[in-house]
């Protein structure tokens, strides 16, 4: 996990992080059983995102968030792959739209979470229809590639 304390970790709402407790070990085995990335309340968002090297190339992500509904509690999740042309500095991707089920039990959060991660393992290349520019990458003395801890940090999911 990668926690940045000025950036990451704090949520004031304790409803929802009470709950995001409840989930955590269910949250947990999901991650670790496919080989992911966590990072806990994005931005001091109530959220937690789920990242992954994609196994035909690119990263992806999966993100789960929490907050309240009329009735309670409601999930949302979203998807997302993306591969980066270095060259051409584009970004070609696949996202997800948000999905939101009112249900915030573990099973059916984690249900709804690897449906979503098998959307994206299972995606064909032509599914990246979507494109941006990207910056061009910092590069060390000798001209190669920074790769930062985050990156370094990733796995290819399973």
């Amino acid at each position: 996990m990668l926690h940045n304390s000025e950036l990451d970790g704090r949520i004031s709402d304790s409803t929802v992080a009470q709950h995001f407790e409840l989930l955590q070990p269910d949250l947990m085995e999901f991650a670790e059983r496919h080989s992911l990335f966590v990072r806990k309340y994005v931005h001091n968002y109530p959220m937690w995102s789920f990242y992954f090297l994609h196994p035909s190339g690119g990263r992806g992500s999966v993100t789960l968030s929490i907050s309240h509904k009329e009735a309670g509690l409601g999930v949302g999740t979203h998807g997302e792959w993306h591969v980066d042309d270095e060259a051409s500095l584009t970004r070609s991707f696949f996202n997800l739209p948000i999905e939101y089920i009112s249900d915030a039990r573990a099973s059916s959060v984690v249900s709804l979470l690897e449906k979503l991660l098998s959307k994206i393992l299972n995606a064909p290349a032509s599914a990246r229809t979507g494109s941006s520019r990207i910056m061009p990458r910092r590069r060390d003395e000798s001209g190669q590639p920074v790769i930062g801890d985050f990156e370094r940090s990733l796995r290819i999911a399973t």
